[in-house]
């Protein structure tokens, strides 16, 4: 538990400092390397990387929706027609981990050729 505690929050760290001076996507650089190098399994690669994603993607989506009162999750949830401007943030979040998993499955599927 104490090592899924430690990547998790080094996977965060990981894929959060390049997102400050490069574009979105160069998160998936960092988990290609982290399936390249840790993955043990198929399933392991994916949930890993899904998961690390996952909580990234959902609390940077979910401080900037707070910094800016919702104002931006609203209209997109209008725009999409979709019930509930929470529901933009879970669809990010998914989105994100989606991204995230294939990249770290890449990256361990790499490693197997």
């Amino acid at each position: 538990m104490l090592f899924l505690c430690t990547a998790l929050f080094s996977w965060l760290a990981a894929c959060y400092l390049p997102a400050q001076w490069f574009p979105w996507w160069s998160f998936l650089g960092v988990c290609l390397l982290c399936g390249l190098l840790l993955g043990r399994s198929r399933r392991h690669a994916f949930w890993s990387g899904f998961l690390a994603i996952l909580v990234l993607w959902g609390l940077a989506a979910l401080v900037i929706d707070v910094g800016n009162t919702g104002i931006l999750s609203t209209r997109m949830a209008t725009l999409f027609s979709l019930p509930s401007r929470w529901l933009v943030t879970l669809i990010t979040a998914l989105v994100g981990g989606l991204l995230g998993g294939m990249a770290t499955w890449s990256g361990y599927a790499l490693r197997r050729i």
